[in-house]
C-alpha cells in the first residue's frame, strides 16, 4: 500500500474518480482496511476464547468492553420552577 500511496502523492494527490493513481490507491487502501479488520477480529475472538477457559472475570470484562454502550448521559433532567 505504501508504494501506491507514494505514486498517488507523486501524481499530485488527485481526487477525481477518473485518475488511475487515485483508483489504485483507494482500492489498495480498502483491501488493507478489510484485511486489518479481519486480523483484529480473529485476535479478539482468540483472546475471548482464551479468557472464557482461563479467567471468568477477564471474560466478562472483555464482553462488557465489546458491547455498544451509549456514551450519552442523562444529566439532571428538565428543571421547572427549580424542581427536576
Amino acid at each position: 500500500m505504501s508504494v501506491s500511496r507514494d505514486v498517488w502523492c507523486q501524481a499530485g494527490r488527485p481526487c477525481d474518480h477518473t485518475s488511475k493513481e487515485n483508483i489504485d490507491y483507494k482500492c489498495r487502501k480498502t483491501a488493507f482496511r478489510a484485511a486489518h479488520i479481519r486480523c483484529v477480529d480473529s485476535f479478539l475472538d482468540r483472546d475471548l476464547e482464551d479468557a472464557a477457559f482461563l479467567d471468568s472475570a477477564r471474560f466478562c470484562k472483555i464482553l462488557q468492553s465489546r458491547k455498544g454502550k451509549s456514551k450519552s448521559t442523562m444529566g439532571a433532567g428538565i428543571t421547572f420552577d427549580w424542581t427536576v
